[in-house]
């Protein structure tokens, strides 16, 4: 039985074989462990071109977090104000961006982690919960993780001088400390327009470096 089986595989027999082996095996890794060949040279053979690892992955789209609005409807604020997660009223923030260097991670849609993020701020910048919004959260042209960030004064409708001295302080003394799955970061403040005043130019952007300690 065995001469007439090997008998039967030529060597046009034992390529074809030899294909349908791997495309078998090829197909039951990918079951196992979602894996794909896209852009291998194997994909460009013609029995491996519609084989199921060598097509795209396509992944359902979702959207990247961001701090909801929902409960404050849809009122209207007027100059350079915006509604505040805290009040729901019309306010002035304090805003910059976050620009985080080496995140472990790639979702952009897990509330649960930037929920973390939102709290360390609060928490580090002495506001109240809900004084903070994340907004524009995505990856730019060199890999860095980068999140628009809105601080809302707990009281009244905009920061006084000392507030925004204290929170660009801490953030030039790098007492903020981010979650550790976020990585290095540097924040930079835009200069913050005090009602019926010019910009303020001492505080108009801090620049800095941060890498998360091992405690």
């Amino acid at each position: 039985m065995r001469r007439s089986f090997c008998a039967q595989l030529d060597q046009s027999n034992l390529l074809s074989f030899f294909l349908r082996a791997w495309n078998l095996l090829c197909t039951h890794i990918w079951q196992l462990v979602d894996y794909r060949l896209t852009g291998n040279p194997i994909c460009a053979l013609q029995h491996f071109s519609n084989a199921d690892f060598c097509r795209q992955l396509q992944r359902p789209t979702r959207k990247p977090y961001f701090t909801r609005l929902a409960k404050c409807g849809n009122n209207p604020c007027t100059g350079g104000q915006k509604l505040s997660p805290l009040s729901c009223e019309c306010v002035l923030p304090y805003e910059g961006t976050l620009y985080f260097r080496a995140p472990s991670f790639r979702e952009l849609s897990s509330a649960t982690m930037f929920h973390e993020l939102e709290t360390s701020l609060r928490e580090k910048l002495g506001l109240k919960p809900g004084s903070v919004s994340l907004q524009n959260i995505s990856f730019d042209s060199d890999d860095y993780l980068k999140v628009y960030v809105e601080l809302f004064p707990s009281t009244g409708t905009y920061f006084d001088r000392l507030e925004v001295q204290r929170i660009g302080s801490c953030i030039a003394n790098q007492t903020f400390e981010p979650p550790k799955l976020f990585g290095p970061y540097f924040f930079i403040l835009l200069p913050y327009d005090f009602p019926g005043e010019e910009l303020v130019s001492s505080l108009v952007a801090y620049s800095m470096s941060f890498f998360p300690s091992d405690h």
